[in-house]
């Protein structure tokens, strides 16, 4: 059973995966590509693919292909969850004054506090979903907290 957690920030891998981040290793993530994993796993061997607050990491031509490629290293019944900032509920709780502009651009382009908080794309909610849709997943859930989102999706 291959389970797998893409990474982009300094955050602690998930304890039961495989935690991949593209510029960090140590005795829990191995170093290596988060947009192709053929490194890691074959096509239909996934059973879980965690990439939440990952796509906004990558540079906007990426995505849609990376989020393809994960899709095609899922087995049936194999579950992925995507998760990022949606720009437009972002500007939604800035307009209604829910959020300030500080903290408005804090979630788009990151903190800066460390090389990698830096976001490079933003997406919304139905556009993810509508990229696992037409590859022939089905929408199990979707939500927002605050401005992210997260989806997920099963392969039938």
């Amino acid at each position: 059973m291959v389970i797998l957690n893409l990474m982009t920030r300094d955050e602690l891998g998930l304890v039961g995966f495989t935690n991949i981040h593209p510029d960090r290793e140590d005795e829990s993530t191995l170093k290596g590509s988060i947009t192709n994993l053929d490194w890691v796993a074959e096509d239909a061997e996934v059973t879980q693919l965690m990439a939440v607050d990952v796509i906004d990491f990558l540079q906007p031509q990426e995505i849609e292909d990376s989020i393809l490629h994960w899709c095609g290293k899922l087995r049936h019944g194999g579950k992925i969850f995507i998760g990022g900032l949606d720009l437009t509920e972002a500007a939604r709780l800035v307009h209604l004054r829910r959020i300030n502009l500080d903290d408005a651009n804090k979630l788009i382009f990151g903190t800066h506090s460390s090389p990698s908080d830096h976001r490079k794309s933003a997406m919304t909610m139905r556009t993810v979903e509508e990229i696992l849709v037409q590859n022939g997943l089905k929408i199990q859930q979707s939500h927002f907290v605050k401005a992210q989102y997260c989806v997920e999706a099963m392969r039938p």
